[in-house]
């Protein structure tokens, strides 16, 4: 789990610093920052897998992600992970001009038994390598990029809507498991997991009421 995020030069965040909870609810006024805390996260995850460029969401360009737009500043993004192997990871991402382009200036893995940079064997015209790409080099060993992988890959982004959440939706084998990015089959969602496996899904309800203790489990 990650347990503190700290956020710098992105959009309005000048130099943020979150200690976090399993569930964390941002609160705060319109243009206050609170989803590009959520977007530099999720970026941050989606760096794993994803072209660094295709990680940031949106139809952004040049430095319109950078904090007031200036040239040749970078961003930092950096968290800290409740793990016994992987103790924190943190990015710096420089963004060019000429449409969406993003290099990482640095990509530093922090374990319990030191620290592990990466580097990339080839530049590309759009964007950069994903962390788990074979052309990014790692002097990290095997069993550390799994452990990584896997506390930060496939992560997805939400942004629901109450619209979408109460929008019927009919059952769809195309769509077993999954739901839109707004909320929509949610509904859907949930009882594809409790018809496929109830267990998983007792385990969902627990780890829920574990964290919300008032609530009571149906």
């Amino acid at each position: 789990m990650i347990k503190r995020l700290r956020i710098r030069n992105f959009k309005a965040l000048r130099d943020v610093d979150i200690e976090l909870t399993p569930i964390h609810v941002l609160i705060g006024p319109n243009d206050s920052g609170k989803t590009s805390i959520l977007d530099a996260l999720a970026a941050l995850c989606r760096s794993v897998d994803h072209n660094l460029a295709d990680a940031f969401f949106g139809s952004w360009k040049d430095t319109e992600l950078v904090w007031a737009g200036k040239p040749g500043l970078s961003i930092t993004i950096d968290v800290s992970f409740d793990d016994d192997m992987i103790t924190g990871y943190a990015i710096d991402i420089r963004f060019g001009h000429g449409g969406r382009l993003a290099t990482a200036e640095r990509k530093l893995i922090r374990t319990r038994d030191g620290d592990f940079e990466s580097r990339v064997q080839d530049a590309v015209t759009y964007g950069e390598y994903p962390l788990g790409h074979p052309n990014v080099l790692l002097d990290a060993p095997d069993n550390v990029l799994r452990l990584f992988r896997d506390l930060l890959g496939g992560v997805h982004y939400y942004r629901w809507d109450p619209r979408f959440l109460a929008l019927p939706v009919a059952p769809d084998i195309k769509r077993r498991f999954r739901m839109e990015s707004n909320g929509f089959g949610l509904a859907l969602c949930l009882d594809d997991i409790l018809g496929f496996d109830r267990e998983r899904f007792s385990q969902l309800e627990k780890r829920f009421t574990d964290i919300f203790p008032h609530i009571t489990r149906l």
